[in-house]
């Protein structure tokens, strides 16, 4: 695994994470669940505007080095109502590919909303 993160811009942070697993002793009676070699890569921006009061994310998590295994694409706006009370909405979006996992969930796409309270 890689990973750079890049927070040189004003209340802005940009990352980036390249993984190659390797399944030591594969056989393949394992291909319905698992692969032998399996890379990733995901790439997160992420910024605050209103004084650090909303926090704006969005991140891509590709399977494969172009995203053919499958992927994942998550969006969402996190809002600090109060200190200890926060607003968090987004949207998550899967694509198919050829890894079992994302042809299964690609039809599973989500819209979130999260009211937290901490104590």
């Amino acid at each position: 695994m890689l990973g750079l993160e890049y927070s040189g811009f004003t209340n802005t942070m940009l990352a980036l994470e390249a993984v190659n697993r390797h399944l030591l002793d594969y056989q393949a009676v394992l291909a319905d669940v698992a692969v032998e070699n399996e890379k990733q890569l995901a790439l997160r921006y992420t910024q605050t505007f209103l004084r650090e009061r909303l926090e704006a994310m969005v991140l891509a998590s590709l399977y494969g080095l172009t995203g053919e295994d499958g992927a994942f694409y998550r969006a969402s706006l996190k809002y600090d109502v109060q200190d200890a009370l926060a607003l968090t909405g987004g949207v998550v979006i899967y694509q198919s590919g050829d890894n079992i996992f994302f042809e299964r969930i690609a039809r599973n796409d989500r819209v979130f909303v999260e009211l937290r309270y901490n104590f």
